[in-house]
């Protein structure tokens, strides 16, 4: 047990465990969720289409997000 994990459990007390025990989860899951999205992230710098895919898709949530500003006026 961590020390986080160790003050955390002198903190919550006996009624605090369900708590403690859904902190716990919350830190594995989001452990899992970094290390998916790391493993994700080097998949696409190996490869340049995708790479390339991925820049055009973030410049269509770029252009739809500021869509107001990049043309405020109805043609």
């Amino acid at each position: 047990m961590t020390e986080e994990e160790k003050s955390a459990t002198a903190k919550a007390g006996k009624g605090g465990d369900a708590e403690l025990e859904l902190s716990l989860q919350s830190r594995k899951f989001f452990r899992k969720l970094l290390r998916s999205l790391k493993a994700t992230w080097k998949l696409y710098r190996s490869s340049k289409s995708g790479l390339a895919g991925l820049a055009i898709v973030f410049g269509f949530f770029f252009v739809a997000a500021f869509a107001p500003f990049i043309s405020p006026y109805d043609p």
